[in-house]
């Protein structure tokens, strides 16, 4: 067999026709450390996660990039899970979303809740690059109200040495805080999408445990009044690397969850447990 070959003349291939780079999601960009998406085929649950279970990355890829080493599953995210049956109600929504139900009864012992950990390595470059401007996206829908709108549902960095923190009253990061929202109020039953941007220089910033997601476990004035969040999508980028700006950011977010949500969208017309079965 002989082969063709095909001369295209007067084509310059140079940076302006270079070929988009293929990622393993769309909204993920060079400077992608760490992107779920469990309302999609791969990065799925299986089931409702227990402790310990693993959370795919799909930006494995670009996170090995900038970290240096590791591997897919040394870039998985991991669940804790402290909430026992009576704390927490925990199921996969229609659309293969994760939803967490708090009791607002039964959670009354402090520290029970369930979170997810960024990889270790992930963490580490954070901390070792936190002059850089890092991006936090969350796409989720609160299907009951916290009690008290101060309880912190997701957050970098453990406290006191948070680099970013989002709660129901003063989302914040260390330095140059940009935050935006779209959809339903931070307390209000709907859906939802944050924003926050910012980095820590000259702060400390604890190391050992960054909560991403969900809630260690309420103590204190917190014991129910916990909120239910339906996740659906979370991102977290180094705007510093990828070179985009935090509206840049926010807008290819809002742009996607805004096609996600509207009629006839892949999370259009979910359903969940009705939280008044679970009090």
């Amino acid at each position: 067999m002989t082969g063709q070959k095909i001369v295209l003349g007067d084509v310059d291939f140079g940076d302006s026709l270079a070929l988009p780079v293929v990622r393993n999601h769309a909204l993920q960009t060079n400077g992608s450390l760490f992107l779920v998406d469990f309302a999609s085929a791969t990065g799925a649950l299986a089931a409702a996660p227990v402790n310990g279970s693993s959370v795919y990355n799909f930006a494995h890829d670009t996170a090995i990039g900038m970290v240096g080493s590791g591997t897919e599953a040394s870039m998985a995210g991991s669940f804790e899970v402290r909430a026992l049956a009576r704390d927490a109600l925990v199921e996969l929504s229609g659309k293969g979303g994760l939803h967490i139900l708090y009791s607002q009864l039964n959670n009354d012992t402090a520290n029970r809740g369930i979170f997810m950990h960024l990889p270790e390595a992930v963490r580490a470059y954070i901390v070792a690059n936190k002059g850089h401007t890092f991006g936090t996206a969350i796409w989720k829908r609160r299907t009951r109200i916290a009690k008290n709108a101060g309880l912190v549902y997701a957050s970098l960095g453990a406290a006191p040495d948070y680099l970013q923190i989002f709660n129901g009253v003063a989302p914040y990061a260390r330095v140059g805080t940009v935050f935006n929202s779209a959809g339903a109020g931070r307390n209000v039953v709907g859906n939802q999408l944050v924003t926050l941007c910012g980095n820590a220089n000259g702060f400390a910033v604890n190391t050992s445990s960054y909560v991403l997601w969900g809630n260690s476990g309420p103590n204190n004035s917190f014991l129910n009044t916990a909120p239910g969040d339906l996740l659906y999508l979370m991102h977290v980028e180094d705007l510093t690397v990828s070179g985009v700006t935090e509206a840049q950011f926010h807008a290819r977010h809002y742009e996607a969850w805004g096609e996600a949500f509207a009629e006839g969208g892949r999370l259009f017309g979910d359903t969940w447990t009705d939280p008044a079965t679970f009090p």
